[in-house]
């Protein structure tokens, strides 16, 4: 019985769920949570993009430091010329 005045009370005053969801306050709130939603999806993109260029230049310098590397170990392993030989033992 309670239920039924509350519903007729909420038929004589037009409230309902549509003039809830038409309002000006909701109306706000949705474009705040969609604007939210946004700049958040920019600052996880603007993470991601840091992020990834990060592990690019830290793969940039460990190829460097592994080129260097590998260019030592080639000049210790190849074999020295008879003249170098010559000159080192002088």
């Amino acid at each position: 019985m309670q239920f039924q005045k509350v519903v007729s009370i909420c038929f004589k005053k037009g409230i309902n769920a549509e003039n809830k969801w038409s309002s000006k306050w909701w109306k706000i709130e949705r474009k705040m949570a969609r604007k939210a939603k946004k700049e958040r999806k920019a600052r996880e993109d603007r993470d991601n993009m840091l992020r990834h260029t990060l592990a690019q230049r830290m793969a940039a310098e460990e190829k460097k430091r592994v080129d260097e590397n590998e260019k030592l170990r080639k000049l210790l392993m190849k074999k020295p010329k008879p003249r170098e030989e010559k000159f080192k033992l002088l």
